[in-house]
């Protein structure tokens, strides 16, 4: 199983900065339907899934028609023949048509639904641990630890070069990105050495509640 792993591993670094002869001879031997599938299957260990999801970046995700969008903080606008005559660059649908939209979309649901199932756990342990505890008592509160997960780590990376290559837009997603920031905030506010601060801080600002549907 190490070795399989170390090998996976090894696919996915063969394939950093858009390496299409390895792209060609891996995309054979790992159809995209079996490796998106693997990133949430349950049965293989967190480690091994984490592996997978590198790979899913690296030959399906990361590659033309998509790049990343450059948001510029000021632009000129000037005329110029040299570039009136350059190939406009593609659109949204243009994309698409080049792309595996339904194993994209199913990928996009599932890891969306994974990070859903994080806030979750947070905000129920949060809510049996600390409701109705008293102020003095909520601060010398202990958590457990749900963020120290590898593969866990590798989905967010994932969705942030998804958003970053405009891949919500593209599917018709736009909704889940707001989703994804909503559900990363309660996330990432949680502290496993004082969990009794971040249900203050849920329960005071309003925000604490349970699942949300899409």
């Amino acid at each position: 199983m190490i070795y399989f792993q170390e090998q996976l591993k090894f696919y996915s670094d063969l394939l950093l900065d858009r390496n299409y002869l390895w792209k060609m001879k891996l995309e054979k031997k790992f159809p995209i339907n079996f490796v998106f599938e693997q990133i949430y299957n349950t049965a293989l260990t967190l480690d091994l899934r984490s592996i997978f999801c590198s790979l899913a970046f690296t030959l399906y995700v990361d590659h033309e028609p998509l790049n990343p969008k450059v948001i510029p903080n000021l632009c000129r606008v000037f005329k110029s023949n040299h570039l009136r005559n350059q190939p406009s660059l593609l659109t949204s649908a243009e994309k698409l048509q080049s792309l595996d939209q339904e194993n994209l979309t199913v990928l996009l649901e599932n890891l969306m639904k994974i990070v859903q199932f994080k806030k979750a756990q947070i905000t129920d342990k949060l809510r049996d641990q600390c409701a109705g505890i008293q102020d003095d008592q909520i601060i010398i509160l202990k958590g457990e630890t749900f963020l120290d997960d590898v593969l866990f780590a590798n989905i967010i990376k994932l969705l942030s070069k998804m958003a970053r290559f405009d891949v919500f837009t593209i599917l018709n997603k736009n909704a889940f990105y707001y989703r994804l920031l909503y559900d990363l905030i309660h996330i990432l506010e949680y502290e496993k050495s004082n969990p009794g601060i971040s249900y203050v801080l849920a329960t005071t600002r309003g925000i604490y509640h349970y699942y949300c549907s899409y």
